[in-house]
């Protein structure tokens, strides 16, 4: 795996992490702080296809819980990244 890929990657859990310990989702402050976070690694088009995917798949009352992702959600973030950075 890449270094560019481990980076979004991190950048994503990170991002979604600090969302949830602020107590809140915004759509806009969480695709910049992706793009902020991923070192460029990720673009602002990409962050906005993982923000997609996270809202659909998680959904944003969950983005904006207080927990932290499950497992499954980390896997769900993964799968987004990739689907997202690499286009696959």
């Amino acid at each position: 795996m890449s270094k560019a890929i481990r980076m979004a990657m991190a950048a994503a859990l990170l991002s979604l992490t600090a969302t949830a310990c602020g107590g809140g989702y915004d759509r806009a402050d969480t695709i910049d702080e992706l793009v902020d976070e991923g070192g460029g690694a990720i673009d602002r088009d990409q962050a906005t296809c993982i923000v997609d995917k996270l809202e659909a798949d998680i959904g944003e009352d969950r983005l904006g819980s207080n927990d932290d992702p499950t497992a499954e959600e980390e896997q769900i973030i993964i799968d987004a990244t990739f689907e997202c950075v690499l286009g696959e």
